[in-house]
């Protein structure tokens, strides 16, 4: 899955607007994923690459539930030794770089997982 992903963003077949393009827009964050550039109101996000890996998932997928279980597998890769916090512990960490009291994009599932709040998918691609 984790390899489909990668193909999925290598080519250019991303889950937004038009299925050709690299940059994925979300109201005013913008995820370049040839570039690995993420950007919150025109300012640069300094990410770690897990995070961001954690956020083109979720982006790339509006809408479309990850349990903990599956974001270990396709982040982290099925060799991880660590437990499900792992990913909780991510997910806070980017959320307090991307999000604040007018952004919301990472919404929890309770007792489930992570989604990408696909209320804030459907702005046009650059």
């Amino acid at each position: 899955m984790r390899i489909q992903i990668a193909k999925s963003i290598s080519n250019g077949n991303i889950n937004s607007s038009t299925n050709n393009e690299k940059i994925i827009k979300f109201e005013n964050l913008v995820i370049d994923t040839e570039k690995y550039l993420v950007t919150l109101e025109n300012k640069k996000i300094d990410l770690t690459f897990k995070e961001l890996e954690l956020l083109k998932v979720l982006a790339t997928n509006p809408g479309r539930v990850f349990s903990r279980e599956n974001l270990l597998k396709n982040i982290w890769d099925y060799d991880y030794y660590g437990g499900t916090r792992t990913v909780d512990v991510h997910v806070r960490r980017l959320r307090r770089k991307i999000e604040d009291h007018k952004n919301n994009f990472i919404e929890t599932i309770w007792n489930v997982g992570y989604k990408f709040n696909e209320n804030k998918a459907g702005n046009s691609n650059e």
